[in-house]
């Protein structure tokens, strides 16, 4: 429709402004429904606006596969699968679809991102804890542990630990058995936090050689690695011999 093809350059211009559209999603979820059922019904090509999708509008595609229209939710999905990314498996996964057409769509969409490697992980520690899976940050009500926060930051920031240095750490004193205990069970509480819902199967923490530490092959950042290395770098940079004069 007319409508929809303005409704393109809209939806990139939004892009840039995650927070606009966070704002603005129900009354963009309310254009762009019709506009979908309507050039769905006549046959027209929708990958121009599907073009203009990004992370951006991931409360958007949510918001619309709650549509009681089939036909939009199933664009939803064509859109979604055209991204081999992780915010669009996580909403895929996430969502409850009745149709079983629609839903053998998403599943294959799954199944092909099982193949797919396990997203990086970045940290913020400094401040508001916080995790990044990619482009997904992992909703706070998924970490249910302050001790399984501790742990991940231990892991990323030294590289490895043995039961006893963690028991040692977060339990000093505890009755050792105890102790084994509460943290097989945060290592189970870190382990799902970290767990992606559409890779039930995911390992991001392994225990080897008596050791827990993060997959080798996960990419690992944190603010307090940057901060660490920018107070390095200041060190190292070429002291001034004369000093700075301001006009």
């Amino acid at each position: 429709s007319e409508l929809g093809q303005h409704l393109r350059p809209l939806l990139a211009g939004l892009n840039r402004y995650p927070f606009l559209v966070a704002k603005t999603v129900r009354i963009l979820a309310d254009l762009l429904a019709p506009c979908v059922q309507h050039d769905q019904e006549n046959g027209v090509s929708l990958v121009p606006l599907a073009a203009a999708w990004g992370n951006t509008f991931a409360p958007l595609a949510v918001a619309l596969l709650d549509d009681p229209h089939p036909q939009v939710r199933a664009w939803v999905v064509r859109v979604l699968v055209q991204h081999d990314e992780a915010w669009a498996w996580t909403i895929l996964a996430e969502h409850d679809e009745p149709i079983a057409a629609i839903r053998s769509g998403i599943q294959a969409a799954l199944q092909r991102a099982a193949h797919h490697p396990l997203p990086d992980l970045d940290l913020t520690c400094l401040g508001q804890f916080a995790v990044r899976q990619g482009d997904v940050l992992i909703a706070d009500d998924r970490w249910v542990s302050l001790h399984a926060q501790l742990i991940l930051v231990y892991l990323v920031l030294r590289g490895s630990a043995t039961r006893e240095e963690r028991i040692e750490l977060l339990w000093p004193g505890e009755n050792p058995e105890k102790a084994g205990g509460r943290l097989r069970s945060t290592i189970r509480l870190l382990r799902k936090a970290l767990c992606p819902p559409w890779r039930p199967s995911a390992e991001y923490i392994l225990y080897q050689n008596e050791r827990y530490l993060l997959a080798p092959t996960i990419r690992v950042t944190s603010d307090v690695q940057q901060f660490q290395q920018s107070i390095k770098q200041a060190r190292h940079a070429p002291k001034h011999t004369k000093p700075y004069v301001y006009a």
